[in-house]
């Protein structure tokens, strides 16, 4: 934008600039104080009188835009009224009317507020997400192939793996009997484990896992 080229008021001298009216010179400063001081005595002429709206009764010019007070503690008043405006509020629990302390302050006594609790945890636990492997009675609609793996064919493999085999365990001087696919007692098959991790420090890599299987074929 291009500056705007004016003349000073008292010394016609050029300015540059949008709002300049006077130059620097110490006389035109004075020359802009004095039509400073004569604008605001017009504004400020007693001859329109507005009164305060805090209800003291004062009054005050009315040429200044926008002032409704006579000065800060007419001010301050109103703002500290408007503050500490007590209203009423219903319990939300007993129906009964009270002083709240404040906008989240909705029951009347602790009592109350413990109830209030109580149904807030209450629609929380309500809208909560049940876990699936927690509900009993799912019905489900969908087809079940021969191939699938159900849960009555876990619990078939896992009886199988308990069941007894009619196997004596091949360890000498132990006749217990073994269970699933084993041909060692449980407490033969634990024995041999410790000594399949003593072999590893050993890099006995085939009695390891020949002694941690636990399965002669």
């Amino acid at each position: 934008m291009k500056k705007q080229l004016k003349n000073c008021k008292n010394c016609n001298i050029k300015l540059t600039g949008r709002y300049k009216r006077y130059c620097g010179r110490l006389k035109c400063r004075e020359a802009a104080r004095l039509e400073h001081n004569e604008q605001c005595r017009i504004r400020n002429s007693k001859d329109k009188l507005k009164t305060c709206e805090c209800g003291c009764g004062k009054q005050f010019p009315a040429g200044v835009k926008g002032r409704k007070y006579y000065n800060s503690s007419c001010r301050s008043r109103v703002a500290f009224a408007k503050k500490n405006v007590k209203t009423k509020g219903v319990c939300k629990i007993c129906g009964i009317e009270f002083v709240p302390r404040n906008n989240r302050h909705v029951t009347c006594s602790p009592e109350c507020a413990k109830k209030a609790k109580q149904q807030k945890d209450q629609r929380r636990y309500e809208k909560r997400i049940p876990a699936t492997h927690k509900t009993k009675n799912i019905k489900w609609d969908g087809v079940v192939r021969d191939d699938d793996f159900t849960h009555e064919k876990y619990m078939e493999a896992k009886r199988k793996l308990k069941a007894k085999n009619g196997r004596t365990c091949m360890r000498p001087g132990c006749d217990a009997e073994c269970v699933g696919p084993y041909y060692f007692c449980d407490h033969c098959r634990a024995q041999n484990y410790q000594k399949a991790e003593s072999h590893a420090f050993c890099n006995d890599d085939s009695a390891a896992r020949r002694a941690a299987t636990m399965i002669v074929g």
